[in-house]
């Protein structure tokens, strides 16, 4: 806050807000899981039961031919078949989604995050200060014709000069880029405007 001042009247009691709700709201949500970790788990269970099928084939089948097939060897057999190894894979399938992702310039911090990403549909962005700084800065000036630029800066200078904003305070730089010189400017006969929030201008008058 740079100009004036603001007055907070809070009307909720601590705990009770519409913040602390939404906080609530969303730590005692429980996150769905994504569509790749729904199939990964169907494709998971439908080979290990498929493998647990042919072991016990295996057993059924030696057992009616009269061949002596050890039972150790079987479930060695089975543990070598089921699929856990695929499980192992999902790091290396997180660091591949990083690396996607960072071609389209986003920056995720982990698989997870990238999988979290999966759930979204809607962003809300804030207003300035979370995606711009809100540091608005003067770069040019366009005199209308028949202006001379002297006396353009002058008053570009004069009407700045109570203006404690961002904008204001790069106009004044500006002017001095432009070659003003502000010991050159007179200020005697003049009442300053200074900016506020309620005129939203700032600017000078004759006395």
């Amino acid at each position: 806050l740079t100009t004036d001042s603001v007055k907070i009247k809070i009307t909720a009691n601590p705990g009770e807000t519409f913040l602390d709700k939404m906080i609530e709201l969303v730590g005692t949500s429980v996150r769905e899981k994504t569509p790749n970790e729904i199939a990964l788990n169907v494709m998971l269970s439908g080979l290990t039961l498929i493998f647990l099928i042919i072991t016990a084939s295996i057993f059924s089948l030696a057992d009616f031919i009269g061949i002596n097939v050890n039972l150790f060897v079987l479930i060695v057999l089975l543990i070598c078949l089921i699929p856990t190894t695929i499980g192992a894979l999902l790091p290396a399938l997180g660091i591949a989604a990083i690396n996607k992702v960072s071609q389209y310039n986003i920056i995720a911090k982990s698989g997870r995050a990238v999988e979290n990403a999966g759930d979204i549909d809607t962003i809300i962005l804030d207003k300035t200060g979370t995606i711009t700084m809100g540091d608005r800065q003067a770069i040019k000036f366009y005199p209308a014709p028949g202006i001379e630029n002297t006396d353009f800066l002058r008053c570009c200078y004069l009407s700045s000069l109570s203006d404690e904003t961002k904008e204001g305070i790069s106009i004044i730089k500006l002017c001095k880029a432009e070659g003003l010189e502000p010991s050159s400017v007179d200020m005697k006969g003049y009442d300053f405007i200074p900016f506020s929030s309620e005129t939203k201008y700032s600017g000078v008058r004759n006395k």
